[in-house]
């Protein structure tokens, strides 16, 4: 899908929280993997997302997991 970015976009402004991986793929179930990760990609490179290392809450896959923190001005250089 070429709107995978702004998908994602809306939806971080839409929930207004930080989000998770398996939660984005959770909402927008019609994105594929591949372009969930690009959109991600695309907007921590132009610095509206912010990530996080947390503690994953459940006991099936990986230990830790990122946390995604969309902020809807760009941040300056020094801290993204």
């Amino acid at each position: 899908m070429a709107n995978a970015s702004s998908r994602v976009r809306q939806l971080f402004v839409s929930k207004s929280q930080p989000l998770t991986l398996p939660l984005i793929k959770q909402e927008l179930p019609d994105l594929k993997p591949s372009e969930v990760s690009m959109a991600l990609c695309y907007l921590v490179r132009m610095r509206y997302l912010t990530r996080q290392q947390i503690a994953n809450d459940k006991r099936i896959g990986r230990k830790t997991i990122w946390e995604y923190t969309y902020h809807a001005d760009r941040l300056p250089k020094e801290q993204a």
